[in-house]
């Protein structure tokens, strides 16, 4: 399948292994690498770097047999992941400038649910002013009561632990003020 819109639909959604992605050398000429720097999912950058300067397409059935290996990188760390996958979007968002609205927006609203997730799993390790920033980030990608509620909500348990061991955080609640402006 080479559908022409290939590029902004890779750009909703990573689907291709690695190991089974074939591009001509000619295509990548001098320009186009793996990225150095990411520690996840580089491969989604690379594959969308091609698929934005040629026609690129995929076969939509089983080519190989992906073989998990206990321990390995991309299994052991899911929260990890997330914030390497947050990095990896906003690489995205700053090696394409040129993206459309439409495809901006796709980018940001993966932004906003990885930006939630971090704040899930922040807030369920106690690390409220993370979870808050993280919430705020969400918002701030991709508008929704919900991220809101969810800020406000860590912002307030983080006021609360650190009123319960005697003393306010006050530079947690500062930072989260300053990430609104």
């Amino acid at each position: 399948m080479c559908p022409a819109d290939f590029f902004e639909y890779l750009l909703s959604e990573y689907f291709i292994a690695t190991i089974v992605g074939m591009v001509r050398r000619d295509v990548l000429g001098d320009s186009i690498r793996f990225p150095e720097g990411l520690g996840y999912a580089e491969e989604w950058l690379f594959y969308l770097r091609v698929a934005h300067v040629c026609r690129a397409g995929f076969v939509s059935r089983p080519l190989c047999i992906h073989h998990h290996v206990m321990g390995s990188l991309a299994r052991t760390d899911p929260q990890r992941n997330t914030l390497r996958l947050r990095d990896l979007l906003l690489e995205t968002l700053r090696s394409f400038p040129e993206l459309t609205r439409r495809q901006r927006r796709l980018v940001r609203a993966n932004l906003a649910r990885t930006c939630r997730q971090s704040g899930y799993d922040a807030h369920r390790s106690g690390h409220y002013a993370s979870a808050a920033r993280f919430f705020i980030e969400s918002f701030r990608c991709q508008a929704a009561i919900g991220s809101v509620w969810d800020a406000g909500h860590s912002a307030i348990l983080s006021w609360k632990q650190g009123a319960s061991r005697g003393r306010a955080d006050k530079a947690t609640v500062q930072g989260s003020a300053e990430s609104v402006r």
